[in-house]
């Protein structure tokens, strides 16, 4: 290795650790609203990401990105008795709450555990199913991160992410964008970070550079309808959701001002119900 590529390297590895302690902090101020009734499509698409799964009694999981444990709950569900889930999750918040689920619901073959998807504490080829569900996008370097999660895949096993398609919680996310981009457009990113992935050939490219074939994947899209109870429950996905990257570094006038304008403009449009796009993708590894 040059030097030049030493630093180039060293370069990237603090990138990715000020993108990670960037998530990190968002998504443990997210912590508060997670399980808001108002963010309940979490727990369908968490539920939709095991059936793609598939998986069956006995099985070892890993789920990274967990959250509050959406898809981890139904999986360990799904294959007691005999099997087990690891719940991986860079917000302590997060991984309290789905603590807090799994006992409730009287699980004791869920553990989890604070972690990087780009650092993954576990064995190589040791789980029968992955799950990544709306994770894989959190990073800069989404192929490096399909890499950590393939390498512990074992053979017949199978990686399941799930990612945002064309349509996401619309028009929510484009009005919240308009109403940020005039006090801070530094706030607002040119792309949404899943923009490149947002339809297939983008996923099947993005696999393909993390060196899974297209042969082993299974993409499927599904268009969900979010009901809102009130036009406030649009505040609180912000809140609970990655979105409040665009409002946590506003003044608190500003980030009045955001909150109003989005409301209204939801309310003068009659919005009632938000619309998205998903795609869950199976990668099977071949045996």
């Amino acid at each position: 290795m040059t030097d030049d590529d030493a630093t180039t390297e060293a370069t990237e590895d603090a990138t990715e650790a000020d993108t990670a302690e960037r998530t990190r902090g968002v998504f443990d101020a997210a912590a508060a609203y997670f399980d808001d009734p108002a963010l309940s499509f979490f727990v369908r698409f968490g539920a939709r990401s095991v059936e793609h799964a598939a998986l069956h009694r006995g099985e070892c999981v890993l789920d990274v990105c967990c959250g509050s444990g959406s898809s981890a709950v139904p999986a360990a569900h799904a294959v007691a008795p005999g099997g087990s889930v690891l719940g991986i999750d860079l917000s302590e918040g997060l991984l309290s709450r789905a603590g807090a689920k799994a006992s409730a619901g009287g699980l004791t073959n869920v553990e989890l555990r604070l972690g990087n998807m780009l650092d993954l504490d576990v064995p190589d080829e040791s789980y029968d199913a992955v799950l990544c569900v709306f994770g894989i996008f959190f990073v800069d370097d989404m192929a490096a991160a399909l890499r950590s999660l393939w390498r512990t895949v074992r053979p017949g096993g199978r990686l399941v992410t799930t990612t945002w398609g064309r349509r996401v919680q619309a028009p929510l996310v484009a009005t919240l964008r308009d109403a940020v981009r005039p006090l801070r457009v530094d706030l607002v990113p040119e792309l949404p970070r899943w923009a490149g992935i947002a339809q297939p050939e983008g996923l099947v490219k993005l696999f393909e550079s993390a060196g899974i074939p297209s042969s082993a994947l299974q993409l499927s899209l599904e268009h969900d309808v979010h009901r809102l109870e009130s036009p406030d429950d649009a505040w609180t996905i912000v809140n609970g959701t990655g979105l409040r990257e665009m409002t946590d570094k506003l003044t608190d006038d500003e980030r009045e001002t955001v909150r109003s304008q989005l409301l209204s403009e939801l309310r003068d449009n009659s919005v009632i119900a938000l619309d998205s796009d998903v795609i869950y993708t199976v990668a099977t590894k071949a045996e």
